[in-house]
């Protein structure tokens, strides 16, 4: 029989009707059934069709589309509007000015227990409002309802007409419904692919760990003399603070890890590379006044480092992120860090100019001890990690200006 009904009628026919038409149809009497809103005076009584509950899969179960105006007080308002705008909201909402409208049969009212009354149901049919089943329309799942409501009603249509199998209409659904159902976890509720990267993780993070073994080992003392055991140390522990970056996009997103994402990367940076500016202005060939004194301040030299980043990191919580919905038609939606005014870009670029200098200086020095024999391997390892660190960062930077929709493809890179 539906398949009958399928090649008899067009889904145009029943389910994409304009609603001008509909209209049209409802107050001529030119239907058999129509789903339309409900009416109360005066265009109820110039309708011919009675009006019921929407019939359900089961017995006794039904939906209705719940709309109307809203109310509410703007939070601007001086004290004595503000007062004056509490009692008329009272007044509109209250029980009785509800029932006098809704004996009119003017209104359809919230307040069930008005249904119960005999005076109100001799004009009003209570039976038809108390058996109504309503539904919030989704309206805070998006900013734009329109869009939502078309995409939703066109994964069901795929589904009812055979283009889409009912698991992946579902999914589609899901997918505009959920905003944030897909994330990195550990657990129920997540990608799996969180529990794959966070193994990977580890197990880098245990070897990065494991090779401080290395520095303690006498036949291996040749190829750490670069830098003191101690900077050897941090260097190590920079990188491990630079892979911590990954387990901000564990669970829900929130703004707590948007702030934590530039904060670990400039503290990994600093533990990363300062040990080595350190050792190159130590090396520095002219004497002067400046790499004297880091020669005599090793430590007082590399916590100056850390405390600009403590300042930077304070100041980093100024900005005010946004976790922004990725909405990916018949893909995965996802959330993603946004910086929303002016300051805060500003503040992230001179971050960014930050380091670069500290880059610069870096690979200045390095040039200058390029071909000292004792330590060419040294410096032109450094200045390899120097060269795919900074092409990692223009990446970073890159894809904060270009949009990435494939949920994927964003986590992995």
């Amino acid at each position: 029989m539906i398949k009958t009904l399928k090649e008899e009628i067009s889904s145009d026919d029943v389910f994409h009707s304009d609603e001008t038409e509909t209209a049209t149809n409802l107050f001529t009497g030119n239907g058999l059934f129509i789903k339309f809103w409900m009416f109360q005076n005066p265009e109820i009584q110039i309708i011919p069709f009675t009006m019921a509950p929407l019939p359900g899969y089961k017995k006794g179960v039904s939906a209705a589309s719940l709309s109307g105006y809203n109310l509410g007080i703007a939070n601007n308002l001086d004290e004595e509007t503000k007062n004056a705008a509490i009692i008329a909201f009272k007044f509109l909402t209250s029980k009785e000015i509800q029932r006098k409208f809704v004996k009119e049969n003017l209104i359809t009212s919230a307040i069930l227990s008005l249904y119960d009354e005999e005076e109100i149901c001799k004009n009003v049919d209570c039976n038809l409002n108390k058996r109504m089943q309503p539904i919030v329309r989704p309206n805070k799942k998006t900013n734009d309802y329109n869009t939502y409501s078309e995409q939703y009603r066109n994964y069901i249509y795929e589904f009812i007409y055979g283009k889409k199998s009912a698991e992946e209409a579902l999914l589609n659904v899901n997918d505009i419904t959920e905003i944030d159902y897909y994330y990195l976890s550990l657990g129920k509720g997540g990608s799996k692919l969180g529990l794959i990267m966070f193994i990977i993780q580890i197990i880098i993070g245990v070897l990065m760990a494991l090779s401080i073994i290395f520095l303690f080992k006498d036949n291996y003392n040749v190829f750490f003399k670069f830098l003191a055991i101690d900077f050897w140390i941090f260097v190590i522990l920079g990188c491990l603070v630079i892979l911590s970056l990954n387990f901000t996009r564990l669970g829900k997103l929130s703004t707590i890890k948007c702030h934590l994402k530039p904060i670990l990367l400039s503290y990994g940076y600093t533990l990363n590379f300062i040990p080595f500016l350190y050792k190159l202005i130590k090396r520095f060939p002219d004497d002067n006044l400046f790499s004297d004194w880091v020669k005599k301040h090793k430590y007082l030299f590399f916590i100056s480092f850390l405390l600009i980043d403590c300042i930077l990191s304070g100041l980093s919580f100024l900005i005010p992120y946004e976790v922004r919905d990725m909405i990916v038609k018949e893909g995965r939606n996802f959330q993603t860090c946004f910086i929303t005014n002016t300051f805060g870009k500003i503040f992230f670029i001179l971050m960014v100019i930050y380091k670069l200098a500290i880059t610069i200086i870096l690979l200045i020095l390095i040039f200058i001890e390029w071909n000292i024999e004792s330590t060419v391997y040294d410096v032109r390892f450094t200045v390899t990690a120097i060269y795919i660190d900074f092409l990692s960062v223009i990446i970073l930077v890159l894809l904060n200006l270009v949009t990435i929709t494939n949920y994927i493809i964003y986590v992995l890179i």
